[in-house]
């Protein structure tokens, strides 16, 4: 109830009243306050109050109607003022940004253009294509010659109707000379605006025609890029292989390399142990020198000495055959480096044919241009020639527009041949632009294919160095091999010749220095063989280095070539917004004429306003005055609602204690009896018969509560049947104490009308909405608490039958675990008696009869705790371990 008399106070705007003092509000008053929106008791204030709402509904939208259309009249007089200059502004927003989107474009075919490079191979195809579209374009400028012939037929045929014409306009010159005067200053004016539309439509055709322009250049651009994207494709997927294969080359060539020094170490293990073997052998040369019975053994010694050397022949024959392979690769890097000249002959002469191509296309556009040039000056002139005899023969209307017509038409035509003229330009100019590309393409491969060469031949030096050095080093070998065995030879002579005990004579000292001077030239060849290996590694490292320092320098004349494309563009569209800002300063000079006018418009709207403001200030003086007299009435109804308000808040408050009350004590009662027909019938009756009083003295309070509530909502009824008068009073306090009304201010209060019937009614479809959602939520709430408790009802029935059974369950397992561990401890010590751990002290017969004793005295004890588990059945858990405890002990004491 509160919620909806604060949004009739709010619809009807805020008195401008001073709020009378509240009296604090009784409690009956505060438990009315709290009842809900849908209670029965509230139907009749309810009622009275929507009817209120409605009729103030009513004259507000009435209001709002009459504000509307004085709003109405002065938004029309505004737009009538600015639908010119609206004109004008919507034609220069267009104009700017059919510009702007023209300069994006051009900005994004720029980009496209400089990222896009062809390979040399597809130039052969794409000059043949522009060959063919040059054919075509040819067969269009012919087509277009015979349509100028055709126009030049026509304009043949106007110049005689002109002449025609011109006998007709001396005899109306002749007529109309009396009215010349009065017509030339007409003629003036109308001059001056055909020019101006003249200059309006010339600048629609050059920005169509530059839109026109630029839409075919960018769908050439799209082709050309589309085909740009194919060729760079297959470009890089080429030059993908040919890096791929750089790179198995360099891989194979270090891995040969490395599989080299793998030797060369195999072979230095080798000439170790040859050397090994050599010294041994010294060693059994001078043992046969001191002892002659084991010459035997030592000739057995030296052909096995002999076998090993010719083993090390044999793995220098293989290192012979591993250097012929690489030669086979050598000779295989040959011919693929003759390939690749040839394919650069190839391509070269393919050059040579796109240049002479391409020299024709600029002959052919060249005398394209030419024929252009003329066909323009030709046209210039028919212009020329046309707007003279135009001028002589305004008085004659149809000859004119028949003449401008035809002028039209040539003018359209003439846009048409320059438009293609110009496509053909583009399309010369692309040609150019990709012959420049090939060339500087054709310049990179160059220089990639001589730097190639330059790698190739070096390592081809570095392998004819190696190979030499591997020569000499055999050539050494066997030298030095044929050395030793002619001196193995003499030595064995010297040796069988010697007697006992002359070890050392001086060829043996020839034989050592000889020795080490062949240990100290292997140890040289080594270190020469190590060098030429790290050489070879660091040349690999060189090689990568200035694949990448390539790359490099290629990746920044790419970026230079964009910069400098990039300033030029820059440059271009500087001048453009140069010429741009003059036109618009000029258009500017002329909106400065328009605003004068406009604010002449505008002082008569203020006149017009003020005229207004002083209509509203006496409509509002008239209503303060009669809403003077309806204050004090509407201070004395709002305390008398308060103090009805007050008193509902108490009778609520106490009927709802009291139905708690009721509640509890109804509560109360069903226990009692129930406990009364589960004990016996007559206890209780004298509390039964206390509560059934107390109950009667609360119905009594309650009838009172009633009679006292209906008294509240009478008084309530006809507050509100006194809202109508109070609104009235509150509106006119209100425009009394209101400033000047003007225009902004009747808008603003009209839409703060308009907003408050808006907020009214939605409150009212959420408060029914939000009454239907909780009279649904209260059903299937019941639905679901009578659900929720049956299902409470199985779920404890459930749980008492499964908390027996856990329990027996437990009691089982608690038992099963029992028995098991006395089993265990029993099983353990008759183990240990089998095992004659255990010695027997007592007699046998003594033995039983205390055994006897024990289970009686364990009986007893037993009967005891059963005793106390029935005396005691809150310790019945407990002691019901203590029985099986003792349960689990018979069956161990009897094992």
């Amino acid at each position: 109830m509160d919620e909806m008399q604060n949004g009739f106070q709010s619809s009807t705007g805020p008195l401008a009243l001073p709020e009378p003092a509240r009296p604090e509000e009784t409690p009956e008053q505060k438990a009315l306050a709290q009842l809900p929106a849908d209670h029965p008791l509230l139907a009749r204030a309810q009622e009275a109050l929507k009817k209120q709402l409605q009729a103030t509904k009513l004259r507000l939208e009435e209001e709002l109607r009459e504000k509307q259309n004085t709003l109405k009249k002065a938004d029309q007089k505004r737009e009538d003022v600015g639908v010119e200059l609206y004109g004008y502004q919507q034609q220069l927003a267009k104009l700017q940004l059919g510009f702007e989107k023209a300069q994006e474009q051009c900005l994004v075919i720029s980009k496209v253009r400089r990222k896009l490079e062809e390979q040399l191979e597809q130039l052969k195809r794409a000059a043949s294509s522009e060959t063919d579209f040059t054919q075509k374009e040819r067969q269009k400028v012919d087509v277009f010659q015979s349509e100028t012939d055709k126009l030049a037929a026509s304009l043949k045929n106007i110049e005689k109707y002109n002449e025609e014409m011109k006998g007709e306009i001396a005899v109306t010159k002749r007529a109309t000379y009396a009215a010349e005067q009065a017509v030339q200053t007409a003629e003036k004016g109308k001059k001056e605006q055909d020019f101006l539309i003249e200059a309006l439509h010339a600048q629609i055709r050059t920005q169509q025609s530059t839109a026109q322009l630029d839409a075919a250049r960018y769908t050439a651009q799209q082709h050309e890029t589309r085909a740009a994207r194919e060729l760079l494709t297959e470009a890089a997927s080429d030059m993908e292989g040919v890096n791929f294969e750089k790179k198995g080359l360099l891989a194979q060539w270090q891995a040969s390399l490395l599989g080299l020094q793998r030797r060369d170490e195999a072979l230095q293990a080798a000439e170790d142990a040859i050397r090994q073997l050599q010294e041994q052998e010294r060693e059994v040369m001078n043992e046969t020198a001191a002892f002659r019975r084991d010459s035997q053994r030592a000739e057995v010694e030296g052909q096995r000495l002999a076998a090993m050397l010719s083993r090390a022949s044999q793995d220098a024959q293989q290192m012979q055959g591993k250097a012929d392979a690489m030669h086979a690769k050598q000779d295989m890097i040959k011919d693929t480096q003759e390939r690749l000249q040839q394919s650069l002959i190839h391509t070269e002469k393919e050059l040579q044919q796109a240049q002479i191509e391409g020299k024709s296309l600029l002959t052919d556009r060249n005398a394209v241009e030419r024929e252009c040039s003329q066909v323009a000056q030709e046209i210039k002139a028919f212009e020329q020639q046309i707007l003279e005899r135009l001028r002589d023969q305004t008085t004659a209307e149809k000859g004119a527009q028949k003449a401008a017509t035809d002028t039209q038409k040539l003018r359209k035509a003439v846009a048409a041949e320059e438009m293609r003229s110009l496509q053909v330009q583009n399309d010369l100019a692309r040609i150019q632009v990709d012959i420049v590309d090939t060339e500087s393409r054709k310049a990179r491969l160059q220089e990639s294919v001589t730097q190639q060469e330059g790698d190739l031949q070096t390592r081809m030096d570095t392998i004819a160095k190696a190979e030499a050095s591997v020569k000499r080093t055999n050539g050494e070998i066997e030298r030095r091999t044929k050395e030793i065995v002619m001196l193995n030879r003499k030595y064995e002579k010297l040796v069988a010749n010697m007697e006992p005990g002359e070890h050392v004579g001086p060829l043996e000292a020839t034989i050592n220095n000889l020795t080490r001077e062949i240990a100290r030239k292997g140890d040289e060849n080594r270190d020469l063989q190590r060098r030429w290996m790290s050489q070879q590694l660091e040349l690999i490292g060189l090689q990568t280095a200035a694949a990448r320092d390539a790359e490099a320098l290629q990746q920044l004349r790419a970026e230079h070539s964009v910069l400098s494309a990039r300033r030029a563009r820059l440059l271009s569209q500087q001048e453009n917004t140069a010429k741009d800002v003059k036109q618009l300063e000029k258009k500017l000079t002329g909106l400065h004429s328009d605003m004068g006018r406009f604010n002449a418009l505008i002082a008569t709207h203020r006149e017009l306003q003020t005229m207004l403001s002083h209509d509203a200030f006496n409509l509002e003086r008239r209503i303060v005055n009669e809403l003077q007299g309806l204050e004090e009435e509407a201070a004395s109804i709002q305390s008398n609602i308060d103090q009805g308000h007050e008193d509902k808040r108490g009778i609520l408050a106490d009927i709802v204690k009291a139905e708690r009350e009721v509640m509890l004590w109804e509560r109360k009662i069903q226990l009692k009896r129930e406990m009364q027909a589960a004990l016996d019938p007559s206890v209780g009756a004298d509390v039964v018969g206390a509560m059934q009083k107390e109950v009667h003295r609360m119905q009594l309070r309650q009838n009172d509560l009633a009679l006292q509530q209906e008294r509240l909502l009478n008084e309530l009824e006809r507050g509100i049947s006194k809202r109508d008068t109070i609104s009235i009073k509150g509106r006119a306090t209100e425009a009394r104490n209101q400033p000047e009304l003007t225009e902004a201010t009747l808008r603003r209060s009209l839409a703060d009308m308009e907003r408050k019937v808006k907020e009214t009614r939605r409150q009212a479809h959420s408060l029914d909405a939000q009454l239907g959602e909780l009279d649904t939520q209260r059903t299937v709430l019941v639905d679901q608490i009578t659900a929720a408790s049956q299902a409470c009802g199985e779920a404890r029935q459930q749980e008492g039958v499964l908390r027996a059974s856990v329990e027996a369950s437990l009691k089982e397992k608690h038992k099963a675990l029992l028995l098991t561990a006395a089993w265990q401890k029993a099983t353990k010590r008759l183990e240990d008696a089998t095992a004659g751990k255990y010695k027997p002290r007592v007699d046998p017969a003594v033995v039983a009869n205390e055994l006897a004793k024990a289970f009686q005295k364990e009986q007893d004890i037993r009967n005891v705790v059963q005793h106390l588990s029935e005396a005691l059945p809150e310790h019945h858990q407990a002691l019901h371990h203590v029985l099986l405890h003792t349960s689990t002990a018979s069956p161990v004491a009897v094992a």
